[in-house]
């Protein structure tokens, strides 16, 4: 603890799990003994938790809406990335995926302009990520309607805008 010229400061670096929690500080003057302590959180901070509850809103042969609830966010900001892929859903880990979008506030986002044939269904994976890093992702299996008229053509994705509320 440093005093000087008034100001009291206290240096505290946490080196085990059970160094984090609250912290309380009283002060004392001339005047008297302050009546509340002054509290702070620590926490120990951590990878985002995977968003959950996923839903798919107005689903079209070329739209989707999808809306999560945010996890645990590691005790640091996060932001939401949804990234699309196309494809057999058992490979989605080992492919690139075609587009990405990031909203800063909530995992919602708005899809338009997606085709895609029979072939390849289109996929969506959301996940948090923060300073410390990123959650698991949560991944959406065949997000828009296939459109009937397309089984016999190729493979067509396209991309024309992505959305998010805020």
């Amino acid at each position: 603890m440093e005093k000087s010229s008034g100001v009291s400061v206290l240096r505290y670096t946490p080196t085990s799990e059970l160094d984090y929690g609250t912290l309380s500080c009283w002060a004392d003057n001339l005047v008297g003994t302050q009546s509340r302590p002054c509290l702070f959180q620590l926490v120990a901070a951590g990878k985002p938790f995977p968003v959950r509850n996923c839903t798919l809103a107005n689903q079209t042969y070329t739209s989707v809406e999808v809306k999560c609830v945010p996890g645990y966010d590691g005790g640091l900001p996060q932001k939401f990335v949804l990234e699309v892929y196309h494809g057999d859903v058992d490979f989605l880990t080992s492919s690139q995926p075609l587009y990405n979008v990031s909203n800063p506030d909530e995992p919602i986002f708005a899809l338009a302009g997606l085709e895609a044939s029979v072939e390849a269904g289109v996929h969506v994976a959301v996940y948090a990520v923060n300073a410390k890093g990123r959650s698991q992702p949560v991944t959406l299996s065949e997000v828009t309607y296939r459109d009937a008229e397309k089984r016999t053509g190729k493979y067509n994705f396209k991309f024309y805008e992505f959305n998010f509320y805020i």
